[in-house]
């Protein structure tokens, strides 16, 4: 049953308009005054309060006022029945509804339903939102939570990452110069020449793996995740590619750069696609056939762009590869390529921070391709 304040001045009119709506769908307790009607309403707990307006009495619409404004029944809908010239004023006083008198009782009885039932739901629905509300602030300090505890353990990570660099750094000196005193010793020319160039390329590839390493350690966060704005990385490539230039000289590759406007966009910061193109750079060189040609292209339309690596290779067959982990090892072993796998690795990894991908195109009998690519919808637009 549907429990309803009555609230009436007049004892007669009050106990008539009981009789017309007890039984039934409803339950009614009656209040002649407002202390009394606040006394009920803490005991019965309302669904509605219904209360008649009379115009001559200007302390019937002072309580509706009151009601609204008291926490025990501010909540609760107020049904009135006034004379027609009240009705505008119990409107702006809160009222949820108002009739004039004289009413029909069936009428009267449909309306109160209608309206108990409609702020029953508008109750659920702000309970709903408020029980949301305090899911997603309760979700948000976990989040917040859990964000403290991965920058502490990614700090760690990379203070533990320092000292391992930082302890690598003089052994591997030491063992160097212990090497080439020893290389001194060696009557065989042609043999300590050999030697020579062997340990020139360890030292080389043990130099950086060391400073890979310590890179790792020192990347900020802010530059490893945070989209970017589209930026030109046609420096980042010809630094790049001057850096393996004398290697490509050895080879005799030619090289050539396209990028349409003399431009290379890719969204992501310059320094983390360094990272990214000079190992790819540095393999596509070991891998290349001397005396041919080693290009770099940019291309992008309206859904990717990207910048690809295209060199003439005796390696055929081995289709398209989009986890560098699926073939590096082997490939990389065949060129004596100790340190790049981890560089090549790399790679792949910073690609998939921004939604990008690494993939290596070896299906041709004397070409292969490896193109860094970026989807565009999920980067930030140029200012």
């Amino acid at each position: 049953m549907k429990r309803i304040l009555l609230i009436d001045s007049r004892p007669e009119a009050l106990d008539a308009l009981a009789a017309r709506l007890e039984g039934g769908a409803f339950s009614v307790r009656k209040a002649k005054r407002f202390e009394g009607a606040l006394t009920e309403a803490k005991r019965f707990h309302p669904e509605l309060i219904l209360l008649v307006v009379q115009s001559e009495l200007p302390e019937s619409l002072e309580m509706l006022k009151r009601l609204k404004e008291r926490e025990e029944t501010a909540k609760t809908p107020v049904f009135c029945l006034a004379d027609p010239s009240a009705i505008a004023r119990c409107l702006s006083e809160g009222a949820a509804e108002c009739l004039s008198e004289p009413v029909e009782g069936e009428l009267l009885k449909k309306r109160i339903m209608r309206e108990i039932e409609s702020s029953s739901g508008l109750r659920e629905r702000d309970e709903l939102i408020t029980a949301l509300k305090d899911r997603v602030a309760e979700r948000t300090a976990e989040l917040a939570s859990l964000r403290k505890r991965l920058l502490l353990i990614n700090d760690s990570k990379d203070l533990a990452l320092r000292l391992v660099v930082r302890e690598l750094s003089a052994p591997a000196t030491g063992i160097a110069g212990i090497a080439r005193i020893a290389l001194l010793e060696c009557a065989d020319g042609e043999k300590r020449e050999r030697l020579s160039a062997l340990l020139a390329r360890n030292i080389e590839t043990m130099d950086r793996l060391i400073a890979n390493a310590e890179y790792l350690g020192t990347l900020k966060t802010g530059i490893a995740v945070t989209k970017r704005a589209p930026a030109d990385m046609a420096p980042v490539v010809a630094a790049a590619m001057e850096g393996v230039s004398e290697r490509m000289a050895e080879k005799g590759l030619e090289t050539s750069l396209v990028f349409p406007g003399d431009r290379a966009e890719l969204p992501l910061h310059p320094e983390l696609f360094a990272q990214m193109i000079t190992p790819v750079l540095r393999l596509a060189t070991a891998l290349a056939i001397p005396a041919t040609r080693l290009t770099v292209e940019s291309e992008s339309n309206p859904e990717w762009s990207s910048i690809a690596v295209c060199w003439t290779t005796s390696e055929t067959n081995q289709g398209i590869v989009a986890n560098v982990t699926d073939f590096a090892s082997d490939l990389l072993r065949s060129i004596n390529g100790f340190g790049l796998i981890t560089e090549i690795c790399l790679a792949e990894k910073i690609a998939r921070i921004y939604d990008g991908t690494v993939v290596w195109d070896l299906r041709e009998a004397d070409r292969a391709t490896c193109t860094v690519q970026f989807d565009r919808a999920k980067a930030p637009k140029s200012k």
